[in-house]
């Protein structure tokens, strides 16, 4: 063989190395793609489990969303301690929300995420305190019966 052959046969090895490298990369980052995918939501799930629990293990806490959601009136302390819960309530449905507009979570794991959080604002004191929520579109999907099935479908 000559010089000239030698060269294309190595530059031939060195494409298909470069295309098996290119393959082997994307394979790998599907596969992280999907382990996050994963853990994005194995995390949120934890979350809301934790706050549940914090409820289940927490007398004082417990009466207090039981006040409150009875529409006894609560004392400054006691409203900033349900705003505060409210918020931890609110805060993973957004993270959820943002997870959906980034593509790493379904529509079904979206709308998994908000209905929690949709049966929690029939109680009159939880809703008034999404009421006060800066982000209108946040306060929008959660207050709306249909508004996050229209925002949804509204991204496909």
């Amino acid at each position: 063989m000559n010089r000239q052959q030698w060269k294309d046969i190595l530059e031939g090895i060195g494409f298909l190395t470069l295309i098996g490298s290119l393959i082997f990369l994307g394979v790998e980052i599907r596969t992280n793609t999907e382990s996050n995918h994963i853990a994005i939501f194995e995390n949120y799930g934890s979350n809301w489990i934790a706050m549940n629990g914090e409820i289940a293990g927490n007398r004082e806490l417990a009466a207090l969303v039981v006040k409150a959601y009875s529409g006894e009136e609560l004392d400054p302390v006691e409203s900033r301690q349900f705003r505060g819960w409210v918020f931890q309530r609110v805060s993973q449905s957004n993270q959820m929300l943002r997870f959906y507009d980034a593509d790493l979570i379904s529509e079904y794991e979206a709308q998994r995420a908000f209905r929690a959080i949709r049966v929690e604002a029939e109680n009159a004191r939880f809703r008034a305190e999404i009421e006060t929520i800066d982000n209108e579109r946040l306060r929008g999907l959660i207050l709306d019966e249909d508004g996050i099935e229209k925002y949804l479908n509204s991204k496909h």
